[in-house]
C-alpha cells in the first residue's frame, strides 16, 4: 500500500498512530479489500530518542515511519477501517511483484494426500477396537 498520510507528532515514548494509504496491489486474501481502496489502521510507534522497555508489542521507528513511502502489511477488516494482522507488516521502497512478507503454509498443505491416508488408516483403527474419539 501507499503511505499517504503519518501523524506528524508523537506526543508519547510510545504509542498507536494512525496510518492511512491506499492499496496498490494485493498477493493474497479475501476479496474485501480492493486495488484503489482507501485503508486505514494503527501501528505501535516508539518516538526517538526513547528507548523501549521488553514487550510483546513489535514496535515501528517513527523516522523510518516518516520516510516510508510504501508498507507491505496483512490487514484484517473491510476498508477504510481495518486492522494489522499480528504486526505483520514491513516498509518496502516500491511496490513489488513478489510479497516481501512470508506466509506459512498449514504442514499438511504440502501433502494432502499423506494427510488422507494418516486420516483413513486412523478411523479403520477406531472402526476396528470400537475406539470414536482420537
Amino acid at each position: 500500500m501507499s503511505v499517504d498520510h503519518v501523524p506528524n507528532n508523537v506526543t508519547m515514548p510510545c504509542e498507536n498512530l494512525c496510518i492511512k494509504g491506499k492499496v496498490v496491489c494485493i498477493f493474497r486474501g479475501r476479496r474485501s479489500i480492493r486495488i484503489g481502496d482507501s485503508v486505514e489502521f494503527d501501528v505501535a510507534v516508539e518516538g526517538e530518542p526513547y528507548i523501549l522497555r521488553t514487550s510483546g508489542i513489535l514496535w515501528l521507528n517513527y523516522s523510518n515511519l516518516l520516510q516510508a513511502n510504501y508498507m507491505e502489511v496483512f490487514l484484517n477488516g473491510k476498508p477504510p477501517n481495518c486492522s494489522i494482522a499480528l504486526y505483520q507488516y514491513e516498509l518496502i521502497e516500491a511496490p513489488t511483484k513478489n510479497p516481501t512478507l512470508s506466509s506459512p503454509q498449514p504442514k499438511w498443505w504440502d501433502k494432502p494426500l499423506e494427510v488422507w491416508h494418516y486420516f483413513i488408516r486412523r478411523v479403520s483403527y477406531w472402526i476396528q477396537w470400537g475406539i470414536w474419539l482420537p
